[in-house]
């Protein structure tokens, strides 16, 4: 039987612990609400001993009708209250399911945060610790709290039906596999306090650095909690950084955080994407995200869409077709998120075409980062209970142990090498990190994974060399997953080669541990940076039989499978035949080219424009007789695209450009390479070795640096022209004279921007302050080389956080 019923609003109170003479406050003078039943009221305050925090809180929040969040500087900084409580909350809010009361209880820069979207009491956000008489305060805001709840209850009472409330309209849902994926950390990470960590757990938002603008080249520093805002992407942001610098994870969160907004995200892997058509390309992801939409669906969708594209530089579709794809995808999306590695950066075309996109690049994390990521993991599974000044004293401990590992420059200062380490002072053996290097971080984690499991130390030998032996037959195989097929035959031959007991059991810890993954078709090593390290692994411990493999690897380091091999075969071994190769292919990337001097010679073409521009300023010019003039250039250049496309000799021209866009990557990767061998072999490899490694790095990178200025210098004039059309396009109607001016000074922030990018490239790639000696040497050798100079700068600046003033200023 249907009945009325009216139901007492259930206001759940959110608030940091710091201020909880301010809930106190609050409480008291909702106490007439509560009695004459316009409300009921929840706090932590009402949890009794014995009671799971996480548990209680989470369903007393997801029950709440009404949520009022005390806003102050240690709510906003508290991973409970805002980053877990508060977007939530926005959640259920977005499918009209709760309303939102914010109070400022103390002043912060609470406008800065997606708070800003609510009304806040006491009125204009004016905080109740500015009040005289802080009554006056309350009064306002349980007036509010009453008004809300008045109207709540108008509005929602309801008719039920064998009583079942009829649902609300609510946001498309996620598929259950793909939130698990937006939530899943992907490595294992163990933490003493909390059994199964979310990367919502452990994510801090990196900073970001990129140019401002093109007029005055001043890098800007954000944090890239900003690109939460979709009003600050802008037409759409391009967002690259070095392996392991956090980017899927960034996704994943920027994912979340749309989606709770209310809006329609759509992440695509590029590695996935050979068409440049979205339905063929972007329908799919749109099926496997969302358990009831389809493309027709999500494209006609009255909610604001946004597109997350990983990968970038692993994209199938070549420079012309992803412009195209990208044409096309600002027509269906609102807002475009590109993700790639830093090597997209030396691909001149590509690059050119994605111009009109802002560039932005993911920092290392500094000392304030670190300190975000130390704070959120000693308070985890404690926030409630923790005392302050037990975790400042944590923090500081921590701080001072995390900074020793870094200040070795063996590891980067990236997020999962500082989750690792931090496992390890948890587990009581930091010593152990003394002699840590990339590969060691992943042999822990791997053995503490499978420690998780039950797997005990004496146990690893059969399941390190199952994974060692698996991760070579799908390297044979060319992919990164075997088919079920392939994998009953690996199987076969295992059980013929070795002793096991059962493959069943072992594939069970090591899905278990997320070591491993299958679906219906494929099996496939769960990160793909694990699937690396056991296939140099396996190379390592066969060295005599693997010369072509390795050889390959060396030759093809332009690849991100190749390149990271290599770095974890410098790991498993000490062979110097490795490392012979390694020099040997390092040395013929970009042959017949001398490394880039920076002299006045290679520059002066640079200089050149930078004096023109003030000419280009105040010369006078007759507007039609330059357009005239510009139309009849382009009618040449026209009339030269279809000649071209009518010569033979193009395709050995596109093949010749081919190899060389690979010898820039090549020559980025092998950097990489080159720098971990120098930073894990310091102590063991002659002087003379160290010299030639480093000696090999910096011409790979110095090698690509002069092959661009040499183009650049060729090719000013018809880039310049390729810049102004585009930016014609861009900005319509802004005058020949301003186009032009604007052209050359993205030529020049081009030029610039390439130089700075390599310096830094080999400076953090192989910079350490023990090598310090080393390249100097190498400064010696070459007193002419301005660039070599350059380099040692960045690299004194970076590891030794110190001016050298003395070597350098005369």
């Amino acid at each position: 039987m249907n009945r009325l019923a009216k139901k007492i609003p259930k206001l759940f109170i959110s608030y940091s612990h710091e201020d909880a003479g301010y809930l106190r406050e609050f409480q008291t003078h909702l106490s007439p609400l509560k009695r004459n039943g316009v409300i009921s009221a929840w706090s932590d305050q009402e949890l009794i001993a014995g009671d799971a925090l996480d548990e209680e809180l989470a369903a007393h929040l997801e029950s709440s009708d009404l949520v009022s969040f005390l806003v102050s500087s240690s709510f906003l900084s508290s991973i409970s209250c805002y980053q877990k409580e508060f977007m939530e909350t926005l959640n259920r809010r977005k499918r009209q399911q709760v309303e939102i009361i914010p109070v400022i209880i103390r002043d912060c820069l609470w406008k800065e945060t997606a708070i800003a979207h609510f009304l806040a009491t006491p009125k204009n956000g004016v905080a109740i610790s500015t009040f005289t008489n802080r009554d006056t305060a309350w009064l306002e805001v349980t007036e509010q709290v009453m008004k809300r709840a008045q109207k709540w209850s108008s509005t929602k009472t309801t008719v039920s039906v064998d009583s079942a409330t009829l649902d609300v309209e609510r946001q498309p849902q996620l598929a259950e596999t793909f939130d698990d994926w937006l939530n899943s950390t992907e490595v294992v990470f163990q933490h003493k306090f909390k059994d199964k960590l979310s990367l919502q757990d452990i994510f801090v938002f990196p900073d970001l650095t990129g140019i401002r603008n093109i007029q005055d080249e001043l890098e800007e520093t954000v944090n890239s909690s900003s690109l939460c805002e979709v009003d600050n992407l802008g037409e759409g942001v391009l967002i690259h950084g070095d392996e392991q610098s956090g980017k899927t994870s960034l996704v994943k969160i920027l994912y979340k955080q749309f989606y709770t907004q209310g809006l329609l995200p759509l992440a695509v892997d590029a590695s996935e994407v050979s068409n440049s058509d979205p339905r063929r390309s972007l329908g799919k992801f749109v099926r496997r995200q969302y358990s009831e939409m389809d493309w027709d669906a999500f494209r006609s969708s009255d909610t604001s869409r946004v597109l997350l594209i990983d990968n970038l530089h692993q994209i199938k579709l070549n420079a012309k077709f992803l412009h195209k794809l990208l044409l096309d995808a600002k027509k269906i999306f609102q807002h475009i998120v590109l993700v790639s590695d830093s090597a997209i950066t030396f691909d001149e075309q590509r690059m050119v075409e994605l111009a009109p996109y802002r560039l932005w690049e993911i920092l290392p994390f500094g000392h304030v980062r670190r300190g975000d990521l130390i704070d959120r993991w000693n308070r985890l599974g404690r926030e409630h209970t923790v005392d302050k000044d037990f975790l400042h004293r944590q923090n500081d401990a921590t701080t001072r142990y995390i900074n020793s590992i870094l200040r070795t420059s063996v590891i980067p200062p990236r997020p999962i090498y500082v989750i690792t380490a931090l496992q390890l002072l948890d587990w009581g053996t930091p010593t152990d990190f003394s002699l840590s290097s990339i590969g060691y971080c992943y042999q822990v984690l791997i053995q503490r994974g499978l420690a998780s499991v039950g797997v005990s130390a004496q146990d690893f030998d059969p399941y390190v060399n199952y994974l060692s032996e698996l991760a070579y037959a799908v390297f044979s195989a060319g992919d990164q997953a075997l088919d079920k097929s392939a994998f009953e035959s690996f199987k076969q031959e295992y059980s013929n080669k070795f002793l096991i007991r059962s493959h069943d059991e072992l594939l069970e810890k090591l899905h278990a541990a997320n070591i491993l993954s299958s679906d219906d078709e494929n099996i496939r090593f769960s990160y793909r940076y694990i699937f690396y390290f056991y296939a140099a692994k396996y190379l390592a411990d066969h060295l005599d039989d693997v010369g072509k493999e390795i050889d390959t690897l060396c030759e093809r380091t332009h690849t991100e499978r190749n390149a990271n091999i290599l770095i974890f075969l410098m790991h498993h071994t000490r062979d110097q035949r490795v490392i012979d190769d390694v020099l040997l292919r390092a040395y013929v990337i970009f042959d017949g080219v001398s490394p880039a001097l920076l002299d006045n010679q290679e520059t002066n073409h640079i200089i050149e424009l930078v004096n023109l521009i003030p000419e280009a300023v105040v010369k006078q010019i007759d507007v039609d007789t330059e357009r005239r003039k510009e139309l009849e250039r382009r009618d040449i250049v026209d009339s030269d695209r279809i000649a071209d496309a009518n010569s033979t000799e193009d395709e050995d021209y596109a093949h010749e450009l081919d190899d060389r866009v690979a010898d820039i990557v090549r020559s980025a990767r092998m950097i990489e390479v080159i720098g971990q061998i120098l930073r894990n072999r310091a102590g063991s490899l002659h002087r003379p070795q160290l010299l030639n490694l480093a000696s090999s790095g910096y011409e790979c990178g110095l090698k690509f640096l002069s092959f661009w200025l040499d183009i650049t210098r060729r090719e000013k004039k018809d880039l310049i022209t390729i810049i102004a059309e585009i930016l014609n396009e861009e900005l319509p109607g802004a005058g020949e004279e301003r186009i032009r001016r604007a052209a050359i000074r993205t030529y020049l922030s081009m030029t610039y921007g390439m130089c700075v990018a390599v310096i830094r490239k080999i400076a953090h790639s192989m910079g350490s302050d023990e090598l310090i000696e080393i390249f100097h040497q190498l400064e010696e050798k070459d007193p002419d080389s301005v660039a070599i100079r350059l380099i040692n700068v960045a690299i004194g600046l970076e590891f030794t956080k110190r001016i050298p003033k003395k070597r350098y200023v005369y």
